[in-house]
């Protein structure tokens, strides 16, 4: 499989972790002391920031290319 070129990055977007909304409100609780920006975005740890935007097959494009670049980790 060819690969295919990514777009380029964008500061708009960002590859996270959302935790259950179940946990939002004990997360919030916690953030509210140390975090000023706790009430303008919700509990998430990026882990790839700045991140492709969302357009066409970005996505799956970006899903194979780290799943290749991932296959020999273990």
């Amino acid at each position: 499989m060819a690969q295919q070129q990514l777009p380029a990055k964008v500061h708009k977007a960002a590859a996270a972790i959302v935790p259950p909304l179940h946990l939002t409100h004990a997360i919030q609780r916690i953030r509210c002391f140390k975090d000023k920006s706790y009430v303008r975005w919700p509990p998430h740890i990026n882990l790839l920031y700045p991140f492709i935007e969302d357009k066409g097959d970005s996505f799956e494009v970006a899903a194979q290319t780290a799943a290749a670049a991932l296959a020999a980790i273990k």
